[in-house]
């Protein structure tokens, strides 16, 4: 007597929808794959910039290498003053060998600047405050493949283009639902 209950409910069941259900099981398939391939497409942005960032301070880098051989031209500044004294050159020319002076030292600092700008926009990337120093130095490819080898690896591997795909087919089963 006492372990008696009820238990009430109501259960439908469609008989026929003309296919809306299972069109729209496809929409929602169709939906989580382009959720996964608007994934997708955000990492690769951020490996992209990541790249970019890391690449760009290891060239920044070396191109301070080369600026900082001012030396060079600080020398050739001398021997002009030298020159200039002794009454072999002009006034105009140790000028010259002037302003190209300055202008060395300021494209010296130029890069200077802009390695830090860049290594800023690399740790905010990375999450890190410290002095980051690029282990892998730059590259040059042997072997450019051909463009059609690009545009394969495009259709097969980019989010976007599938994203494309994914929202041709959930319209299609939006009129099929329709």
């Amino acid at each position: 007597d006492r372990s008696l209950g009820f238990v009430g409910g109501d259960v439908t069941v469609p008989l026929w929808m003309g296919g809306k259900i299972n069109a729209a099981n496809r929409a929602a398939r169709i939906n989580e794959q382009t959720a996964r391939s608007q994934g997708i497409q955000q990492r690769n942005a951020l490996v992209s910039e990541l790249v970019e960032r890391y690449y760009g301070l290891a060239l920044a880098r070396q191109v301070v290498v080369v600026r900082q051989q001012v030396d060079g031209v600080r020398k050739h500044l001398e021997d002009a003053a030298a020159l200039e004294a002794q009454g072999m050159i002009s006034r105009s020319e140790k000028l010259y060998v002037e302003f190209k002076m300055s202008e060395a030292e300021r494209d010296l600092q130029n890069a200077q600047s802009q390695v830090e700008t860049i290594a800023a926009a690399l740790n905010s990337t990375i999450g890190q405050t410290d002095d980051y120093q690029p282990v892998t130095a730059m590259f040059i490819l042997e072997r450019i493949e051909p463009l059609d080898h690009f545009r394969t690896l495009a259709a097969e591997r980019n989010p976007l283009l599938d994203q494309v795909d994914q929202k041709r087919r959930l319209a299609y089963e939006g009129v099929r639902a329709q």
